[in-house]
């Protein structure tokens, strides 16, 4: 939508959100979503989007925060799509702070999909974020739009939850102790606790409705991006 309704001399205002940490990570990734379009739609310039991307890589590998991880994520994996090889190392360096990725998985994964991007990047970026594209019809566009689908039986989610919820009862069932994280000697503790990001392999495909779906592949939810920037985020 943003990308519909601007035009190249919003680039300036469009980067400023981008690149404010007081602003939610979601509205900073639409924004850069946004110039991505322009880019892959030939209205905005490589070496603008190249600019914008090296702030925001800058200002990600000085002071990274948990809470811009979906920017950081979502950035890595847009790079692969445009082949932006100015960027090369510096995804390298994000890779070896961070660890494993949950949507581009390991650094052998993403170094998989930007070889697959074959120097094309406007064309591999518009078919693998098949949702990102400007809206030249606003009835055709927003038919897809789950908000106005009729709901599918689907116990996808619900299966997920109830997996959650049998496991948050076994850990309030378990033995009230100090090594318990649920005891309230724990939550009462004044005692900072770390949390560390899981790394290892890519996961096997996940399975959405009993049908495998890989990474790269559309999401079946309908909502046009891939199924690991969507609901195989979720997994």
């Amino acid at each position: 939508i943003i990308a519909s309704c601007a035009t190249v001399d919003d680039l300036p205002l469009i980067e400023s959100i981008v690149l404010d940490k007081s602003v939610c990570t979601y509205a900073r990734d639409a924004a850069l979503t946004s110039l991505n379009v322009m880019y892959a739609e030939g209205d905005l310039s490589r070496d603008a989007l190249i600019g914008v991307y090296r702030k925001v890589l800058d200002s990600l590998l000085e002071n990274y925060s948990d809470n811009e991880e979906f920017l950081l994520e979502n950035a890595v994996v847009d790079i692969a799509d445009l082949h932006f090889d100015e960027f090369f190392d510096d995804v390298k360096a994000i890779f070896d702070k961070i660890g494993h990725s949950a949507f581009s998985g390991s650094w052998d994964n993403w170094l998989s999909e930007y070889n697959a991007s074959a120097y094309d990047g406007k064309a591999v970026y518009l078919k693998n974020n098949d949702g990102n594209r400007r809206i030249t019809d606003t009835i055709e566009s927003t038919k897809r739009w789950n908000i106005y689908k009729e709901p599918e039986p689907n116990d996808y989610m619900e299966k997920i939850m109830a997996a959650m919820e049998k496991k948050l009862q076994e850990l309030r069932d378990a033995p009230q102790s100090d090594s318990n994280p649920w005891s309230e000697q724990e939550w009462e503790s004044d005692e900072p606790r770390t949390y560390t990001r899981p790394t290892g392999p890519t996961p096997p495909p996940h399975t959405y409705n009993g049908v495998k779906v890989g990474r790269n592949d559309p999401c079946p939810c309908g909502s046009g991006k891939k199924f690991k920037k969507c609901h195989g985020a979720v997994v």
